[in-house]
């Protein structure tokens, strides 16, 4: 096992309840990420202290090492603890991608406007544009790596009300 200890935040999404040989309870735990989901291996006396303290949908902090004598490394679970402040990380930062579907009534100086206006609400979610060509046909665009926004409710009622080409917006 690897000696470095890791802090992971994730919102619980499955527990799996195991034994051992020795029949001793342990738990497999699958938390989702803004970078997706990730299994945690929660062995015994570390599940006994944390066990009422690990339910589905519950946004908690993991204190893992990393066991790399498996076939594949995975994630040993020594500590578990509750968001201290649960904003950190909310179901809102699970979103990977803003797709707006753009009008064709745009010109150059408001897409400017409108990819400042990005840039300035910076976050965690790919960009992509979505533009009509025909009527059953569209061309997507993926935005720069650089170019990532926020994918919360006042965001999206800001592009809606501040930018009327923007035909639609949705978070992936």
């Amino acid at each position: 096992m690897s000696g470095r200890k890791y802090i992971v935040l994730g919102i619980v999404k499955d527990i799996k309840h195991l034994t051992t040989k020795k029949l001793l309870p342990w738990a497999l735990v699958t938390i989702e990420t803004p970078e997706g989901e990730i299994r945690i291996s929660i062995f015994n006396k570390v599940w006994n202290k944390f066990k009422d303290s690990v339910s589905v949908e519950k946004a908690l902090e993991f204190t893992v090492i990393v066991d790399k004598n498996s076939s594949e490394p995975r994630l040993i679970c020594e500590k578990v603890a509750e968001l201290k402040e649960p904003k950190e990380l909310n179901k809102e930062s699970l979103f990977k991608e803003m797709h707006f579907a753009l009008s064709n009534n745009f010109t150059q100086e408001s897409l400017d406007i409108f990819k400042s206006f990005l840039l300035e609400h910076n976050g965690s979610c790919q960009v992509f544009f979505h533009i009509e060509e025909e009527p059953d046909k569209e061309i997507v665009i993926k935005a720069a790596p650089q170019v990532t926004t926020a994918s919360d409710d006042g965001f999206i009622k800001e592009v809606e009300q501040q930018y009327p080409f923007v035909k639609s917006v949705w978070k992936e």
